[in-house]
């Protein structure tokens, strides 16, 4: 759902039932700008016989990254929540930011990401990335970064174009091994 966020402020508990869901419209009556925080996209591109590519970008500051990986990938979460990783680490590595929204479009990585288990077996295929996740959340709020994950349409997704442009570059090529690209904070 458009405007669905998911706050997590440092001071919060680990658990999903102290999360709190706030729309965009709350976080601004709270006193979160987004024009004030650190927003960066991020999405993912599957090719499942293939491989996938991932890719984020942070907003205002011309930084971000990608990575494609060879392999037998299913379903776009995966992608996701690879791209998800590369951005906490991105965020992680190179500031200190008192807020940051993280902006995605796949739901379901929203919602694992937000502390929902899986209820499908893909889900819980991916469940060990969905933990690396939630912990990179919980690593940046210990530096005392209010997190908030947001959902943004896939036509305003900014990082869509990079991973998907990504994808279909190494699907020409022929998805080499020796061509996986890891981003540097990966």
């Amino acid at each position: 759902r458009e405007g669905l966020a998911t706050a997590m402020a440092p001071e919060a508990a680990a658990e999903p039932e102290d999360r709190v869901y706030l729309s965009l419209e709350v976080l601004r009556s709270v006193g979160v700008s987004l024009q004030q925080a650190l927003t960066i996209y991020y999405d993912g591109s599957v090719r499942p016989d293939a491989g996938m590519a991932a890719a984020w970008i942070l907003r205002g500051s011309f930084g971000g990254d990608r990575v494609s990986l060879r392999g037998h990938w299913i379903g776009a979460e995966v992608s996701e929540l690879c791209a998800f990783a590369g951005a906490a680490m991105e965020v992680w590595s190179r500031r200190h930011p008192a807020a940051v929204v993280f902006r995605g479009d796949n739901v379901n990585c929203l919602r694992h990401l937000a502390g929902k288990d899986p209820v499908s077996l893909e889900g819980w295929r991916l469940y060990p990335a969905i933990l690396l996740g939630r912990r990179l959340l919980g690593i940046l709020r210990e530096r005392r970064t209010a997190v908030y994950l947001t959902h943004v349409k896939s036509k305003q997704n900014i990082a869509h174009h990079l991973a998907y442009t990504e994808q279909r570059q190494r699907s020409r090529c022929g998805w080499n091994a020796e061509d996986d690209r890891w981003g540097p904070v990966l």
